[in-house]
């Protein structure tokens, strides 16, 4: 009996544990003309941005966009000031995408209010032939 009663324990733990991923469901994405990469090497990033917001416990992402203008802004400043000065990685392999999202109450602490709606995320391959991952992420400033 008592193993039956540890077994629910853990199987309602799991199950809120699972409730309480990031959705993206609902998003908009928007795939916007670019000069610098394809609409394939975009929609490549995305699909990575939208696997790793399942990791963002109790949001619900509402919008995802890539724009050429805000890439390159945020690739100069990641390649001068951020982790690009030091990992390696060549400008032409780094995509910045855009975002916003809606905050529930059990969504980490640092997102103090109900949207996000400045948020960025950092993407970096190897080489054009490899998949992007996200590298960082934060508020856009």
């Amino acid at each position: 009996m008592k193993k039956w009663i540890t077994l629910l324990y853990v199987s309602v733990f799991l199950l809120f544990l699972s409730a309480c991923e990031g959705t993206t469901d609902n998003a908009v994405i928007e795939y916007r003309p670019s000069v610098i990469f394809s609409e394939l090497e975009i929609k490549s990033a995305m699909d990575a941005v939208l696997v790793n917001f399942k990791d963002y416990r109790d949001c619900d992402l509402k919008k995802l966009w890539y724009e050429d203008v805000m890439c390159m802004h945020h690739i100069e400043m990641y390649m001068t000031y951020g982790k690009g000065s030091v990992n390696g990685v060549e400008e032409n392999n780094v995509i910045i995408l855009l975002g916003e999202f809606d905050v529930g109450e059990n969504a980490a602490p640092y997102f103090a209010g109900e949207a996000v709606i400045n948020w960025k995320w950092i993407l970096i391959r190897k080489s054009a032939a490899d998949e992007w991952i996200v590298d960082d992420a934060g508020w856009v400033r």
